[in-house]
């Protein structure tokens, strides 16, 4: 489980700066223990050496999400919400 505390920074009208039923990227300040910092870099020189640590951060927990099945996968197909006409086949 991630440790440290989170604080999350949003656009003022986050409606007005994207398309309809999209969520903007969140910007996460995150505190991260010593132990875990000299992971992230180790992880970066060793499997990321070409990412920033903030990109081997995102990289990793995107690899965590969807091995838990968090996120959708490419096969999945579309959400419900994502289903109208347009896309009848």
């Amino acid at each position: 489980m991630l440790q440290g505390r989170m604080n999350q920074r949003r656009d003022p009208d986050p409606a007005a700066s994207r398309p309809a039923g999209r969520r903007p990227n969140e910007i996460l300040a995150i505190e991260l223990s010593a132990g875990l910092s000299s992971a992230l870099d180790r992880l970066v020189e060793r499997d990321h050496p070409d990412l920033t640590r903030a990109e081997a951060l995102v990289a990793a927990f995107r690899d965590f999400a969807s091995a838990h099945g968090l996120v959708p996968t490419a096969d999945e197909g579309l959400r419900p919400d994502e289903l109208n006409a347009s896309n009848d086949g």
